[in-house]
């Protein structure tokens, strides 16, 4: 159990905290804080929508767009593109701003659409092997599988408006 706490914090808590975990209601209460990362490796074959290639193409996709938007603070005038359930952010590569022609982009910040407080999964693609989705701020204690499935939602919605939709074509003789 320790070990498993280290990985999903960082290491930053002692035994102490662990303890706290474990006593009755403070999970609840520590969840809303926690921030969780789960890593995909990238050259995992059975992985069909959270991989590096669609990552790329999402971030060509943004840039191409032009748009661009204040989303926090930290964040000024970064690349932005809505969908219907969700916002697509792409963050600078650490230490660089957000202008386009000055930084490089591999991470993108999800926000859901949600009508409580917001709901964030940051994707970094920078190593070329490891995937490394962050939840920041979940609602209640959030599963391996519920995470992919709120990234893999996201991503099909936007890579549906990428990805070329078929022509329509007429049986032969009308």
């Amino acid at each position: 159990m320790y070990g498993l706490w280290q990985r999903v914090v960082g290491g930053a808590c002692g035994r102490a905290a662990v303890v706290l975990v474990l006593l009755g209601g403070a999970a609840g209460a520590l969840a809303a804080t926690v921030t969780v990362q789960v890593r995909i490796r990238s050259e995992k074959e059975d992985e069909k929508v959270i991989t590096r290639a669609h990552l790329l193409q999402i971030r060509e996709f943004i840039l191409k767009q032009g748009r661009t938007e204040t989303f926090s603070a930290m964040y000024r005038n970064n690349p932005a593109h809505h969908t219907k359930s969700f916002a697509f952010f792409l963050l600078p590569d650490s230490g660089e701003e957000g202008d386009p022609a000055k930084a490089d982009f591999h991470r993108v910040m999800i926000q859901f659409d949600t009508t409580g407080p917001s709901e964030y999964r940051e994707i970094d693609f920078r190593d070329e092997t490891v995937l490394v989705i962050t939840a920041s701020r979940p609602a209640d204690d959030l599963t391996v599988k519920q995470i992919r499935g709120s990234v893999e939602n996201a991503l099909q919605e936007i890579l549906a408006e990428i990805e070329p939709k078929p022509a329509a074509t007429t049986p032969a003789g009308r």
